[in-house]
């Protein structure tokens, strides 16, 4: 998976089954955190009494911008928590380092991507959180900036722990292609088996 990190030997053949295992593993906990605790768990803890909960949504009788924004939230803390955990396990194996990868990066595209694609739709979460703001139109506009710039660093953060900590060097840039490509498609299938 990696060529060395703080000295530590690790693995340099990357196995594709091996890549998309282990990124469908980091990718359902980004879902759960998402609807579970961050829609479900706000929701009943701010009043309502049931709801149905599935891989795309939680729905009940009291939706409010707080549980709206609930999802985004957990996924933005979640990816701060396994930042802190990426950089704390340097001496981890290299499966290991690249799960914790994994787990940070679909948190943060999750979460950062909800900015930008509610700023530009007008639909999903963060949509419902500026409903009847007056001056709409500014409120979206400023979802989709800050959706860009927050994508951008997200990027910037999980391409830094590829090489940082996972260990794969800057130039070679076929293994890093190969080490994002693949876990994105295997979240593109992920989503789509969990949405039928």
């Amino acid at each position: 998976m990696a060529a060395t990190v703080s000295a530590v030997p690790v693995q340099t053949d990357d196995d594709a089954l091996t890549i998309c295992a282990i990124s469908l593993l980091a990718g359902m906990p980004a879902n759960v955190l998402h609807e579970g605790l961050g829609h479900a768990a706000t929701a009943l803890l701010t009043g309502t009494r049931s709801g149905v909960l599935s891989t795309v949504a939680w729905s009940s009788d009291v939706d409010t911008r707080l549980v709206a924004a609930g999802g985004t939230l957990a996924n933005l803390a979640a990816g701060a928590v396994f930042w802190i955990a990426l950089r704390s396990a340097k001496s981890a194996s290299a499966r290991l380092r690249f799960f914790l990868l994994m787990s940070l990066a679909f948190n943060l595209f999750t979460g950062t991507g909800y900015f930008f694609s509610s700023g530009v739709t007008n639909f999903g979460d963060w949509a419902v959180v500026i409903a009847d703001l007056p001056s709409h139109w500014l409120w979206r506009t400023l979802l989709t900036l800050a959706g860009i710039a927050a994508y951008y660093g997200a990027v910037l953060v999980v391409g830094i722990g590829l090489v940082r900590y996972v260990g794969v060097p800057k130039n070679e840039q076929r293994r890093l292609k190969r080490l994002t490509f693949l876990p994105y498609v295997s979240a593109i299938l992920l989503a789509c088996t969990g949405d039928s």
